[in-house]
Order: structure tokens, then sequence, then C-alpha cells
């Protein structure tokens, strides 16, 4: 029965050491309620419904297979989820094993092997079960149980049946060992490889756009302003070469590159001896005019160094 109150039925436990019982009122005194006892030893409590005119089912008890008393017999355990809901403990075998054939297990259960107090006995826990409420009044009152209370159920097999209780305890962590190492294996492996790209990611130089026209030049030396100014004689304009788009260009030394006299003496001359330039010449302003071709449109980029190269003629 529930022991949770309803809109009907208010439950009560009554529990003394002389008697515990269970007992329930009615919430309304109007409501017509009744107890029917089944001949298969089941009982419900019902309800009038006056909308409907007929009784309605309030709760019923056993609610399945195991909540009937003594349904698998001594020895013996009753699990609803299984296909098979009656099965002997642990060191125990079917009392009469052509009943248990025909599912009908109200026989028991009775021991494989007696115990004979031989080395190697022990005690295993029975899980999934509960205590008697009244276990005090199902044991012998003279009998000192102090020393033995405690919410686990323990009962008594002889070696062989502790030993294979440990081996199943065994193969069951092997499994899910198993199963398990191959997973941790993975996660380390996609771990890595993971990390392995972000750290890629973060040790990459950063991408620079150096391109003149449509070729990219990545051979072009920077300088620092400083030594522009002292290779250009602080932007002198002795060492001033011309002045286009881009703004006024410089050379480094004026003896280090031609002027504009022995240029054209070397263009009538063919036996002239050109001149090894040291480094390429620098400019120091920049136009915001953008170059633009008639033939082909396309938009040229502004670089901040010019590199003058020697050509044959």
């Amino acid at each position: 029965m529930s022991v949770s109150p309803t809109a009907v039925f208010i439950p009560k436990i009554i529990s003394n050491p002389q008697e515990l019982y269970y007992e329930f009122s009615i919430s309304n005194e109007s409501t017509p309620t009744i107890a029917v006892l089944s001949y298969s030893s089941g009982l419900q409590r019902l309800v009038w419904d006056s909308s409907y005119l007929k009784w309605h089912v309030m709760s019923s008890v056993p609610r399945d297979e195991c909540d009937k008393y003594g349904y698998c017999g001594y020895n013996a355990i009753c699990t609803v989820s299984d296909s098979q809901i009656c099965s002997c403990l642990t060191g125990y075998m079917p009392n009469i094993s052509r009943d248990w054939d025909m599912l009908m297990w109200s026989g028991g259960c009775i021991r494989k092997n007696p115990l004979n107090c031989l080395p190697g006995e022990g005690f295993i826990e029975l899980e999934g079960v509960k205590m008697p409420d009244l276990l005090k009044f199902w044991v012998n009152p003279n009998m000192k149980l102090t020393q033995y209370v405690s919410p686990k159920l323990y009962i008594r097999v002889v070696a062989s049946d502790l030993v294979s209780k440990k081996k199943k305890k065994m193969a069951v962590v092997v499994v899910v060992l198993m199963i398990s190492a191959p997973i941790a294996v993975v996660l380390v492996i996609v771990s890595c490889v993971i990390w392995k790209k972000i750290s890629a990611r973060g040790t990459l130089p950063p991408v620079q756009d150096t391109q003149v026209g449509d070729q990219e030049n990545l051979d072009l030396p920077i300088f620092d302003s400083v030594i522009i100014a002292e290779a250009t004689n602080n932007f002198s304009h002795t060492n001033k070469i011309g002045e286009g788009g881009f703004g006024p260009v410089y050379k480094q030394l004026p003896k280090d590159r031609p002027t504009m006299s022995c240029v054209v003496r070397m263009l009538d001359s063919e036996s002239a001896i050109l001149p090894q330039p040291m480094q390429p010449g620098f400019y120091t302003e920049r136009s915001h005019v953008e170059a633009e071709s008639s033939v082909s449109g396309r938009t040229w980029s502004m670089n901040e160094v010019t590199n003058s190269q020697l050509e044959g003629r």
C-alpha cells in the first residue's frame, strides 16, 4: 500500500516495541470507498465515481509478482527486471529443478555444497536486498545481535563459490579496461593532433604583402630610418636622383653613382666601363596617387624600398 497521502486517503503507520501495522483514514467522509480482497490474495482500494456511477481502483497490492510473499521460495531472490524473475543465492541451486524449468519457483533453493568450516570459506554481500523491518520480532530475543547489526546482509559460502564470485568481478574489470583503453588511446592521439595544430598556428610569422604588381618579391631588404638618413647625408639634395609619383629618390653616396653626363657618355660609347653599384637607392615619401595603365588597368602596390639592378645593353 502507498504511504503517501492522496486526495482521498490519509495513510498512517504505527510502530512500537509491541506491534507494527498500517492504517488509513478517508479525507472526505462523504466519498464512498471500499477495500476488496480478491480470491488471488490481491487487495484493492476502490473509490466511487458519482459522475460515471462506477468504482475506480485507487491502489492495489501486490504491484508485481515479487511483491507476493515467498513467491520464489527460500534462499532465492526475486528480480522483476529479469526474464526469469527468480534466482538462487550464490552457492545454492534449485530444490526441484523440474519445477524451476516450468517457472514454478515456490520450492526454493538448497546449498550446492555443505559448510564444513574448511579453510577458504567466507562471506559475500547480498546486493539489492533490504533487511526486514520486523527483524527483532523474527529472531530469538535472548540472542545478542548488537555486534552483528549492519545495513548490509551477507551469506556464508564455501571457498569455491567465493573464488567464482571474485573471478566474475575480475572479469567485469577486465572487460571495462579492454573497452576503455582503446578509447583513451584515441582521445590522447586526437588531443596531440589538435595541440600540434594550435601550436603551429601560434608560431607562423605574420603574412606581409610585399607584391610589386602581380609578382611577389621577398628579397627586398628593410632598412631603419636612421640608417637611411646617414646613407643619404640626411636626405641632401646632392644625393637626390630624381622624383616621381612615389616621391623623391636618393642615392647613398654621390661618388658611388654616375652623374648624368657620365651616363650620356656611357650610352654613346660601346667600351664604357660601368661602375658597380654599392646599395640600392632610397625614397622618403609615398604618393597616394594610384598608378594607372591604359592598357591593363591594373593597380600596383607601393613599396618603401627601391632596388637598382645592372642590366646589359
